[in-house]
Parts: C-alpha cells; sequence; structure tokens
C-alpha cells in the first residue's frame, strides 16, 4: 500500500504523519514531523511562501522519520473559512413505489451539491442526515423501503474559495497531489468521540490556537458546525498584558504552570523566565490562573453564544469533548463541566507505532485523518455523495452512513 502524508495546517503549528493503511486494517504510522506554522491566521493561509516554508519543514521532518518520500496527500480544512447550513434535496421516483437503493439515496443527496452553494464557497461535505418517504415518513435509513418521491435533509459543509485554493496550493507546492479535503473537527468527532456519544448527542471543541473549532453531534451526524474566533493565543496575549511580560514568557508561563481554574491553584510566587533579560518580578501563580480561567470562560460562552444563534435545540447527553492544542491545559475539561453544565472529558490521542510526543491533543486531528483513511478508500463509491475530493465534491460516506440494503 502507498503512503501518504496526512497534514494539519494550524494557525501556530503545522504537523505532518506518514502513513498507509489497507482497506479495512488499522493504520500504519511510519513517521510524524512538525513545525511552527508562519503564514497562517485563524487556520487561513495568508501568506502563501511562508506558510509553504512552514509546510516543507514538516513533512520534511515527517519523511525523514519515516524513511520514504511520499507524492499523496490528505488535508484538513479548518478555521473562519467554513460555513454550514442544513440544506434539503428530492429524487422523483416515478408513479409507482419503488425500494429505495443506495444509488436513489446518492442521486437524492447529489441534487443538495448540483443546486450549488453560495457564491465564493465550495461544499467540502453533504452529510445526509435524515430522509422523507412521500413527504411524510420520516426515517434515518430509507434503504429498501418503498416510495415514489425521496426527500433528504443534509448537513452541508462548505468553505470559501479562495481559502480552499490556497490551502490545495500549499500542499501542492510541495509537490503532493490532494486525494481527499476534510474538515478537521469532523476527522476529529469521527476518532475521538464513541459513537455511543455521537448517537445520543455530544459537543466536540478544538481549541486551537487563533479559533475554536466546534461540531455539534445529535443522532449520530452531525448538526451544527461553526468557529469562534477566540482561542490560546488570545489566552497568552492576557498573561502578558496583566502580568507584564513577554509573549513568549507568558507561553513559557500557560505551559509550565497553567490551569484553567485558579481557586485550585495554591497561592505561591514564580520566577519568570528571563532569557529575554528584561528584569521581570516574580508573579503570582493563582493570578497567573485567574487570568487564564477568565480567558477560557469567554471562550466556552462564546462557544454557548454561537450555538445558541442556530436552530438547534436537541438535548446533548453525552457532553463535551476537548481536544486541540488548549485542551492540554489542566483543569480544563473541569471548567468546561462547570460551564455548560454537562460531563465533558479530554480527548485521548492514539497514534499506533507513532512517538510519545504525537499523544498530546494537539494532534487530534492528525489522529482523526488517520480514523478516515482506516474507514474505508475514497473510491468506494464515488458518485455518492458528502467528501471533496480534488476536483468532485462529492465521496464516499453514503457507504458509512447507509450501511444497510441493496446498491
Amino acid at each position: 500500500m502507498a503512503r501518504l502524508a496526512c497534514l494539519d495546517i494550524g494557525s501556530s503549528t503545522i504537523a505532518a504523519v506518514i502513513a498507509s493503511c489497507e482497506p479495512g486494517s488499522r493504520p500504519a504510522v511510519h513517521g510524524t514531523g512538525w513545525a511552527p506554522a508562519a503564514g497562517v491566521e485563524r487556520g487561513n493561509i495568508v501568506d502563501l511562501p511562508a506558510a509553504g516554508r512552514s509546510l516543507a519543514a514538516a513533512l520534511e521532518a515527517a519523511e525523514r522519520d519515516a524513511g520514504c518520500r511520499v507524492g499523496q496527500a490528505i488535508l484538513a480544512l479548518g478555521g473562519q473559512s467554513i460555513q454550514a447550513s442544513q440544506r434539503r434535496g428530492q429524487l422523483t421516483l416515478g408513479r409507482e413505489p419503488v425500494r429505495i437503493t443506495r444509488k436513489h439515496a446518492s442521486r437524492a443527496v447529489n441534487s443538495v451539491v448540483a443546486a450549488g452553494t453560495e457564491p465564493g464557497t465550495e461544499f467540502i461535505h453533504v452529510i445526509p442526515r435524515r430522509f422523507w418517504l412521500d413527504g411524510q415518513h420520516l426515517v434515518r435509513n430509507p434503504l429498501g423501503m418503498p416510495a415514489s418521491r425521496l426527500e433528504v435533509e443534509t448537513h452541508a459543509i462548505s468553505a470559501e474559495s479562495a481559502a480552499l485554493r490556497n490551502a490545495l496550493r500549499c500542499v501542492q507546492d510541495q509537490g503532493l497531489d490532494v486525494r481527499e479535503v476534510v474538515l478537521a473537527s469532523l476527522a476529529a468527532g469521527e476518532a475521538l468521540l464513541t459513537p455511543q456519544e455521537r448517537e445520543a448527542g455530544a459537543i466536540l471543541l478544538d481549541l486551537g490556537a487563533a479559533s475554536t473549532g466546534v461540531l455539534v453531534y445529535s443522532q449520530g451526524t452531525p448538526a451544527v458546525t461553526l468557529s469562534v474566533p477566540i482561542g490560546g493565543r488570545q489566552v497568552t496575549g492576557d498573561i502578558a498584558m496583566v502580568l507584564r511580560v513577554s509573549l513568549r514568557q507568558a507561553e513559557r508561563l500557560k505551559l509550565s504552570f497553567g490551569r484553567a481554574i485558579g481557586s485550585v491553584v495554591p497561592e505561591r510566587m514564580l520566577e519568570v523566565p528571563d532569557d529575554e533579560a528584561i528584569g521581570v518580578d516574580p508573579i503570582s501563580q493563582r493570578l497567573l490562573c485567574e487570568v487564564i480561567e477568565a480567558r477560557c470562560e469567554e471562550i466556552f460562552e462564546q462557544v454557548m453564544q454561537a450555538i445558541a444563534g442556530t436552530d438547534f435545540a436537541e438535548p446533548l447527553p453525552s457532553g463535551i469533548v476537548l481536544t486541540g492544542g488548549g485542551a492540554a491545559l489542566p483543569d480544563i475539561d473541569g471548567l468546561a463541566r462547570r460551564m455548560f453544565a454537562l460531563p465533558a472529558r479530554t480527548a485521548a490521542i492514539r497514534f499506533p507505532g507513532a512517538a510519545a510526543s504525537a499523544m498530546a491533543p494537539s494532534w487530534g486531528t492528525l489522529a482523526g485523518l488517520l480514523h478516515w483513511l482506516q474507514r474505508g478508500q475514497p473510491d468506494l463509491l464515488p458518485e455518492a455523495g458528502a467528501t471533496r475530493r480534488l476536483g468532485s465534491p462529492v465521496g464516499r460516506l453514503m457507504r458509512q452512513l447507509l450501511p444497510l440494503g441493496g446498491e
């Protein structure tokens, strides 16, 4: 099986995993690499040459670790360019009822794609959520059922065309063919949430450096996709401003001594890392953590407000699952439990055969891409709708979401 690169272009870090996967088997990880991100703001490339140099460094490190070069990639896309909405499509089957096949369901979903999206955007996923038979009978899996007309409600996820083109160009400039584009939070959600959590209802929060990705699952499929333009970088900025230290010192304090709940921290003074020789006085660890807590509360409040601004109003008994770099902050799950009044946990990241450094929550998206590979190759059902491959807005999710019935 040919090896390929799984790529996550983030605002603070660009990471790569070299992997291979036989259909139906677990992916094999051959190498990992990362580099500080340049030319990327809130998940969007704003300086193509700078982003290209960062991606080249990450890819070179992963290929060196794997001992091989690769020619294909699967790319995670996120950030502020992502939009989502519920869209409906339909297929007329004839005067007399016929038994619904997977091809019928695919054509109904593809009617959503054919209707097009907003100007300046392109579909990357069109995910079926539920179907109506003859305008009345609501079902989640219509295969094998008789009907004269099939309607579908989809969760349609699109990206700004310019942002998508820039991401593709950045990868192609490294000599890689982009095999598939996957929403970062969707990849992570499919890997890090259990089927039971997705079915009962849960929120995945991807706590990034410049933004927070939000994916709400209900009845097994995504129901809300959005991004909040605030993340770990704002936490670091608050520390620098309140404690009067440099941004680099603030980041080191956050990573070494920070917690998301200040009240659990004993009152003690910390020596500030002084590699910049600016003579900073010792600071209170409790004050440091109170600054962090205040900004994390704001992030969670903005997430709640953003979800409340949609039409979604279903219970979420499985609660919150946290991933991304911000999920490494101690007590962040406890703060989420308090703010959302729901269960909360930090996702466990597992890379078979990878180094321990790749187990951090910041690698959640790449764990998701590996899981995406394991679920089956993109050409299993190329005419059926949901995942964008290069040159086509439709892909393979129909077989996974409608696993029963005939062809």
